[in-house]
């Protein structure tokens, strides 16, 4: 088994894979998914084998062909994809950290958000453009800058910046 180097800036913006051998043993990891199974499991004194938890769960979808959804792991979610081709019998397990949504919730009590309005709040504050958001959501793009002017007037905030730091209840400190 091999670690993947990169900027742990990186690592904690996206997935982390670990993949596993038929006999689920690791064979590959990414240092930011064993950081997240620390997360969840406590320190991994064997990094050749995934903890038993996970390692039932993966079992599961490599026996039973169980559904291949996100399962929740407390501070992580997994999802575990099969290889096919060369790899059968191969299996990726995509670890994520869960976020913290009460800064949406926050905003949805104090200011009386619609739930499409939390919807793309969520893409706002993760950087998206309007026409993303429209994308995303499969909205035309002058519905979504509706919502966008919507979010604006409820907050009291004059940019997406202001937006941001309103609802993140940022104080300047």
């Amino acid at each position: 088994m091999r670690p993947c180097e990169e900027p742990i800036a990186q690592r904690r913006t996206r997935q982390h894979a670990i993949v596993v051998r038929p006999d689920l043993s690791v064979l590959f990891y990414e240092p930011g998914a064993i950081e997240l199974l620390e997360l969840t499991y406590g320190p991994q004194a064997d990094t050749d084998h995934l903890p038993r938890p996970l390692e039932e769960i993966v079992r599961r979808r490599l026996v039973d062909g169980a559904d291949d959804g996100p399962v929740d792991l407390g501070p992580a979610f997994a999802r575990i994809a099969l290889l096919e081709g060369v790899r059968d019998g191969f299996a990726v397990v995509h670890l994520a950290e869960q976020r913290r949504r009460e800064h949406l919730d926050y905003a949805v009590a104090e200011f009386r958000l619609t739930h499409r309005e939390r919807e793309v709040l969520a893409l706002l504050l993760r950087g998206h453009t309007t026409a993303e958001i429209a994308e995303l959501l499969t909205l035309a793009e002058t519905t979504a800058g509706y919502y966008v002017k919507s979010l604006l007037k409820k907050t009291g905030s004059r940019n997406r910046a202001e937006l941001s730091a309103r609802v993140l209840r940022y104080d300047g400190d």
